[in-house]
């Protein structure tokens, strides 16, 4: 990922593939992308390859239960 000043664009719609490898779970880079997500200016279409459960991360059942609906509700965010 890079960042720059200015307004957060998520790479305008471009599709990104990204592999977690074994050090971390999805869950860890998930978290942060889908708060940028929420306030970016267009869609975000990324791709994760790696674990879905690690013992340092949290699992990602428990983002899909617990985060997502947190975000939809505070941001208003339509499917």
């Amino acid at each position: 990922m890079k960042f720059y000043a200015g307004m957060i664009t998520n790479n305008e719609g471009v599709e990104l593939h990204f592999d977690c490898g074994l050090d971390r779970g999805i869950a860890y880079y998930l978290e942060y992308l889908l708060l940028m997500g929420v306030i970016g200016k267009t869609a975000l279409n990324i791709h994760l390859h790696g674990l879905t459960n690690h013992p340092s991360d949290n699992s990602v059942d428990a983002i899909q239960t617990q985060l997502i609906p947190f975000l939809k509700n505070q941001y208003k965010v339509d499917n």
